[in-house]
């Protein structure tokens, strides 16, 4: 097993888990290939021997000291509000030599829900993450939704670094929520308690409204605060080092969004390359679950049609563009495309 200076020199040796108990940062090692066939990096298991723990405080104080021994690399994001084809937009930014997308680090994840104290980890978490695979290569690092609010945190760790803001329709949101069935709505309250701790407001809803509100009203504000994050996120100090960009925009206009993400992140990617992204396997294969995309968004859609459900999404929807209006949160500025 390669001792810490040779892991740290080495990219393919990921940061992949925090244990905060034990204050240790597992190392797991993964190629390129493993990369790309992961949906999200959070969930790889490791084999026995690709895998090493290292005490927190050996990288804190490497990042510290700015060690010679991690390579220096460029470091992006793509951050978003969930359901929104991150998955994707991360798998297609996998362009040999001039950039590589990695999808939810679970170390990210392990952060955002760890005591204060350990945040100080962060910084050598991102440069490690921002380890090339090839010379001059770009790293975008995806986290999950979960881990938005370090975002002003991982922006100020490089003032080179870039990013975009991810979002739909609140009404693809509530769908994409009720799809998952109950383990989709437990989620969507968490993510509300969770957003709320990092981004909070004042709802003005008594007990008696948080108690009587629906999963998917929970939902729903779960969307909005994240909504309204990236909107005070874009019109803030670190705006202009990001871009907004819709899920639908992003749908119809893929190769115009890979070329504008390309000039924005100074990526340098052919015209040539990007077409061939465009019309190759990543965009027609299923982003998270594998298989045609088409066949399992129509199995998908149909599973959860319901006129029951329509009707409360529509209801919920509306009442969200209210609370949105009272709040003064419109569309949100600097877009992408």
């Amino acid at each position: 097993m390669p001792d810490l200076s040779a892991m740290v020199s080495d990219a393919h040796w990921m940061p992949h888990r925090f244990d905060a108990q034990t204050n240790r940062v597992l190392f797991a090692r993964l190629d390129r290939t493993t990369i790309n066939a992961q949906a999200f990096l959070a969930d790889y298991q490791p084999a026995s021997g690709d895998q090493q723990w290292v005490e927190a405080g050996a990288l804190t104080e490497l990042a510290r000291q700015g060690s010679a021994s991690i390579p220096a690399g460029r470091l992006h994001f793509v951050f978003h509000s969930a359901f929104v084809r991150s998955t994707l937009l991360s798998r297609a930014m996998d362009f040999p030599g001039s950039s590589i997308g990695l999808s939810e680090p679970g170390i990210l994840n392990d952060l955002a829900y760890a005591p204060q104290q350990a945040r100080e980890l962060l910084p050598a978490v991102l440069q490690l993450l921002a380890r090339p695979f090839a010379t001059g290569e770009a790293v975008i690092v995806k986290p999950s939704n979960t881990a938005n609010g370090l975002i002003p945190a991982m922006m100020a760790h490089d003032g080179a670094s870039q990013a975009i803001l991810l979002t739909g329709p609140v009404e693809n949101f509530l769908r994409s929520v009720h799809k998952k069935g109950m383990f989709g709505r437990r989620w969507a309250r968490r993510l509300y308690s969770h957003v709320m701790q990092f981004a909070p407001l004042d709802l003005g809803m008594s007990p008696s409204d948080q108690f009587e509100a629906t999963d998917l009203q929970y939902a729903g504000l779960a969307w909005f605060l994240q909504q309204r994050h990236f909107a005070m996120l874009l019109d803030g100090t670190l705006g202009g080092r990001m871009r907004s960009l819709e899920s639908d925009a992003f749908n119809t206009k893929r190769a115009h969004t890979l070329q504008a993400t390309s000039k924005f992140m100074q990526l340098n990617l052919a015209d040539d390359a990007i077409e061939a992204m465009v019309s190759g396997p990543v965009f027609s294969t299923h982003s998270k679950g594998g298989g045609d995309i088409g066949e399992r968004l129509s199995s998908e859609a149909e599973a959860a049609d319901s006129k029951v459900v329509d009707e409360e999404i529509a209801m919920v929807a509306q009442w969200i563009g209210q609370i949105a209006q009272q709040a003064g949160v419109a569309g949100l500025s600097r877009p992408l495309l």
